[in-house]
């Protein structure tokens, strides 16, 4: 069994960032590990866009237009600034979850961005895999 909480902290460093003063920010108990890939500006871009497309459909339609696919882990980009680690049963449970099925992803304007699943993708990095099976869906692949 993996110490979550631990692992955390261990790879704040590298998937953190640094404050204004220098110093890196810490994960701590009921606290979060930063996501440097994080541009509010472009996760601004895809969410109008996917509000668009997905509100022409319904959401069982809009749903079953995700195909299961594999991603590398690196190529994946976060549409929120941080992932929680305040609840430490939940994120060991995802660390130990080898296959997650949780995690949706969308294209848009050739980049992967993460949708849904953020905790899995952070597990997944702690966990030290390059890829992983992902609910995915093309945007660009609609007309404008």
């Amino acid at each position: 069994m993996v110490d979550a909480l631990q692992l955390a902290i261990r790879v704040a460093r590298r998937y953190g960032k640094r404050t204004s003063f220098g110093k890196w920010e810490k994960v701590v108990k009921g606290g979060h590990i930063p996501l440097t890939m994080f541009d509010s500006r472009k996760v601004e871009s895809v969410a109008n866009r996917e509000m668009k497309i997905s509100s022409k459909f319904s959401h069982a339609d809009y749903k079953s237009m995700f195909n299961i696919v594999y991603l590398q882990v690196k190529d994946l980009l976060p549409t929120q600034p941080f992932v929680r680690t305040n609840d430490i049963e939940i994120l060991t449970r995802k660390i130990n979850d080898i296959n997650p099925t949780n995690i949706r992803v969308v294209t848009h304007k050739g980049l992967y961005y993460i949708d849904d699943g953020h905790h899995a993708v952070m597990a997944a990095k702690m966990r030290g895999d390059k890829i992983v099976q992902v609910s995915y869906l093309n945007l660009d692949d609609f007309p404008k």
